[in-house]
């Protein structure tokens, strides 16, 4: 099993933190975590770059690769 490895910047991390910890222990054989992001301009024009979905690549010994994504 193969740890997968984050890196990002976000003026968000702390929310963005909950929802990739979430994912972690989800996905134990995790090895790829593409994530998406999204502009989005609010009342104190702090928060940018939230996470909209993440897509998750899973590897398999007998098979290809396996692709999920949560929205």
């Amino acid at each position: 099993m193969m740890q997968g490895s984050l890196s990002y910047r976000s003026n968000t991390e702390n929310n963005n933190n909950k929802k990739l910890s979430v994912l972690q222990q989800n996905n134990k054989e995790l090895y790829g975590l593409a994530l998406g992001f999204t502009k989005r301009r609010c009342s104190n024009n702090k928060r940018y770059n939230e996470i909209v979905s993440a897509t998750i690549i899973k590897r398999s010994k007998h098979a290809e690769p396996s692709v999920k994504t949560y929205s």
